[in-house]
């Protein structure tokens, strides 16, 4: 008797970048993630857009104290420390200065949620 695969649930963007998967959305970003060591920016070109496109359809499902996106932002990759490990995140810069650690898996997870 075979596992039942669950339906693959399509990711799409408001940029126009569109994935098969949750799966697959999720390792583009993680290979941009991967791609930038702990503390570069990402400022411009396509991982810019996408990172921007994510963070704003994101954002559409938090309450206004909880939004990440303000006026303009930039992304950088930094490391989180936690639970005694750490990894290397994504997180969201203002021009106000504030600076928020952004979970693309969670953003992503929401993205497929509103994809039909």
């Amino acid at each position: 008797m075979g596992r039942s695969r669950l339906p693959k649930k399509p990711v799409s963007l408001p940029n126009g970048s569109t994935w098969p998967s949750q799966q697959d959305a999720e390792n583009h970003f993680r290979a941009i993630r991967d791609k930038y060591p702990p503390g570069d920016k990402i400022t411009s070109g396509f991982e810019f857009d996408d990172l921007h496109a994510l963070l704003k359809l994101y954002d559409i499902g938090s309450s206004p104290e909880d939004s990440k996106i303000g006026q303009r932002v930039e992304f950088e990759t930094r490391v989180n420390r936690t639970n005694g490990g750490q990894t290397i995140g994504f997180w969201v810069v203002r021009t106000d200065g504030v600076a928020l650690d952004f979970s693309f898996i969670k953003a992503v997870a929401w993205a497929s949620r509103q994809s039909r």
